[in-house]
């Protein structure tokens, strides 16, 4: 391709102030590679995980190949084509740590790959693989790699990518999640990147709705990846950013997408990248928030089946009667409202939003039920005798129900808190009757609805 004297001048200017080359890939960028951390046994940090060790492992499943560095935390995805050839379809240098995880804790970020104090572990699993990252006292995220058949293929070909922040640290907090994922197939022979929408995107952009660009695509002639941002199971994020690698690595949390910006820097040409935001949520002490996407692979020129494979789950979870039927918004709002009042110390009034979000299936997911428990235990705690003057204040008119069913005698505040504790004791036990659970739920259901009345 001809260089105008525009284009020179930037090649002219990279070279001078850039102590960097070109390399294979075209990524003339080679960062200073991160000090690592001692190797560090995880496991009493993550007992109730299992064992994760500080050590390199490797899992082919099908198609896909997954190498993870357990001493960086660093990951990286192959796609394996018919000749056997394992393709990455992430940048490789440095040990694969320009694609990570990061975790925004209040207002600090820790990116999961090497802030110091920040301990990796992994392990080997019958679909893929896992990494764990974690900050004492502060965070915990586990990452899972599942492989799976999209059902065009007798071999894997998906990858469900679950990640699951957990609240470690003392007090409530809010909690982001961040992935960035160095692409390389579309630097080679472009475009960069494709969507449903837009066959061929070559410079920078940011999406923030995804009812029409619900994947984005990056390939060259072998290999084509695909990455799936709505759609079944999948956790919508916030935004989507689609900038070069450096500008995304800047400490900014959300990175500053310009749309007529091509995916070039001072220190690195051609070198575009994904960046993932979802909202931030507020976690209680161990509570745990999941975040999930798919990638799809395909190689020897295949058509890429992720779209069908996504439609499938849907159908699925549609006849299972799984897919949400409440605004997300609602039920944010709500959860919110709950955690509010719960930190200025009004339990009776959290845990009556708590119930009434509990009552559908679709709201009960485990930062739900980590918040239901949690506002029972300091319920319990905040019994005193002027508590039960105040709950005595409370008392309402109402018939007592036992078993969904109503009976002439008299319910109250109390005695809803009393079923809680015993839903709570019999849930926290090591032998869990769930006929009794299903019970005392059905009881609560009906006491709740009386008062509520």
């Amino acid at each position: 391709m001809r260089l105008n004297g525009k284009t020179f001048f930037f090649f002219i200017f990279a070279l001078l102030f850039a102590s960097s080359s070109f390399s294979a890939d075209k990524k003339n960028a080679k960062t200073k590679k991160p000090s690592k951390p001692n190797k560090v046994k995880v496991v009493a940090v993550v007992s109730d995980e299992g064992s994760f060790q500080a050590k390199a492992v490797e899992n082919r499943v099908g198609n896909v190949k997954l190498v993870l560095r357990g001493s960086l935390g660093s990951f990286q995805i192959y796609a394996v084509d018919s000749d056997e050839t394992e393709i990455p379809v992430l940048s490789t240098l440095d040990d694969f740590v320009s694609s990570y995880f990061s975790v925004l804790v209040g207002k600090k970020e820790y990116r999961m790959y090497e802030n110091s104090g920040v301990l990796a572990g992994t392990r080997k699993t019958d679909l893929g693989a896992q990494v764990v990252y974690v900050v004492p006292e502060e965070v915990r995220l586990l990452v899972k790699f599942e492989t799976m058949k999209s059902g065009f293929s007798d071999n894997e070909d998906m990858i469900k990518i679950t990640a699951v922040v957990k609240n470690t640290g003392k007090k409530a907090a809010d909690f982001a999640l961040k992935n960035v994922l160095d692409t390389t197939l579309g630097e080679q022979r472009g475009p960069h990147f494709s969507t449903a929408e837009d066959s061929a995107i070559n410079s920078e952009m940011q999406i923030r709705k995804f009812d029409k660009v619900r994947w984005m695509s990056s390939g060259n002639q072998k290999v084509s990846m695909q990455v799936f941002f709505s759609g079944g199971d999948i956790s919508v994020p916030e935004v989507v950013s689609l900038a070069n690698k450096d500008f995304i690595s800047l400490p900014s949390w959300i990175p500053n997408a310009i749309r007529s910006r091509s995916f070039d820097s001072v220190l690195s040409y051609n070198n575009s990248a994904i960046c993932i935001n979802w909202e931030k949520v507020r976690l209680i002490p161990d509570g745990e928030a999941s975040f999930i996407y798919y990638i799809a692979l395909t190689t020897d020129g295949k058509k890429i089946n992720g779209e069908d494979f996504i439609a499938s789950i849907e159908k699925i979870l549609k006849e299972n009667g799984d897919i949400q039927k409440y605004s997300v918004k609602e039920f944010e709002d709500a959860y919110q409202k709950a955690l509010t009042y719960a930190d200025q110390g009004d339990y009776e009034n959290a845990m009556t939003i708590v119930l009434w979000l509990w009552e559908k299936p679709e709201h009960r997911n485990g930062r739900l039920e980590s918040l239901k428990n949690y506002i029972a235990k300091m319920l319990d705690a905040s019994r005193s005798e002027d508590f039960e003057k105040k709950l005595a204040e409370l008392n309402a008119n109402m018939p007592y129900t036992e078993g969904g069913k109503a009976s002439n005698e008299k319910i109250d505040y109390g005695y809803v808190h009393e079923l809680i504790q015993k839903i709570y004791a019999l849930e926290s036990g090591s032998d869990v009757d769930r006929a009794e659970i299903m019970r005392l739920n059905s009881e609560l259901d009906a006491a709740m609805d009386d008062l509520r009345d």
